[in-house]
């Protein structure tokens, strides 16, 4: 695989990588749309459906950008191997000299966002559920 191949392939996967996480915060504030506006007028069935999509979804979404992300990290590692053996061209690349600490963080750090986020979206239908009740009550 040539550079050029392989620096259009990381600039592919970063690509991949935000159309995942903006898909995922589309996803988060439709939840959010949908708990403020009818949260409390679904019955306890309609409600367990809705969360239940929810949750398998974000599970998919934090599972792909996982693979893709830990896949991006493993492939610059190589690169960056390659780099330093002399083998590769790619050393003016700035992704080639900066510390390999900042994309592994991208492995652990983002998917904790996502299941904080998730958490931070039930507990909202939930508040807007209970606060519908409280009302009709």
């Amino acid at each position: 695989m040539s550079d050029y191949e392989s620096l259009a392939l990381v600039y592919s996967q970063v690509t991949l990588i935000l159309t995942e996480l903006t898909i995922f915060i589309s996803i988060v504030f439709s939840f959010l749309v949908v708990s403020y506006l009818v949260a409390q007028k679904l019955t306890r069935s309609m409600a367990a459906v809705l969360v239940t999509l929810f949750t398998m979804v974000v599970l998919i979404s934090t599972a792909i950008f996982l693979r893709t992300s830990t896949g991006l990290v493993a492939f610059v590692a190589h690169l960056r191997e390659a780099v330093a053996a002399g083998t590769s061209g790619l050393d003016w690349h700035p992704l080639m000299t900066s510390s390999g600490g900042s994309l592994t963080t991208l492995n652990y750090l983002t998917p904790s966002l996502f299941v904080l986020t998730y958490i931070v979206a039930l507990v909202f239908f939930f508040q807007q559920r209970r606060a519908g009740t409280k009302a009709a009550a």
